[in-house]
């Protein structure tokens, strides 16, 4: 089961930072064969699931998690009335992911490197004095 968070936006774009990845969170997966149930809760954001009355709500014996862990395979599919198919999704141009991917990489290793250089200017400058 694929529980959808309608608002989850950090998900559109995580296919430019993580490989073979995709908005399947906001979006849902693509499943012809009723291998994915996606179930849409459209007012709720990223990790919204894991808020502590949700949670409660989802696991109690009546919620739709307990539901779905503890129905049989074959009755699966057809257990969901609300569940739904996505749309095909394709990811951005890989020339733009991976640009995308080579600026972060050079932009955290020069905020990783940038203290060692400060604390270089300092020592320089006390060693002037």
């Amino acid at each position: 089961m694929n529980h959808v968070a309608g608002k989850d936006k950090p998900v559109r774009f995580c296919h430019f930072f993580i490989p073979d990845s995709g908005p399947g969170g906001k979006d849902g997966f693509i499943s012809g064969d009723h291998r994915v149930i996606n179930i849409m809760t459209p007012e709720i954001g990223h990790g919204g699931y894991f808020e502590e009355d949700r949670m409660t709500e989802y696991l109690s014996p009546d919620g739709i998690w307990t539901h779905f862990l503890r129905r049989p395979y074959a009755n699966l599919p057809y257990s969901f009335p609300n569940s739904f198919s996505c749309k095909e999704w394709k990811p951005s141009r890989i020339i733009f992911r991976n640009s995308i991917r080579i600026l972060t990489v050079l932009i955290l290793s020069i905020l990783a490197l940038l203290p060692y250089f400060i604390w270089l200017v300092i020592l320089k400058f006390i060693e002037e004095k």
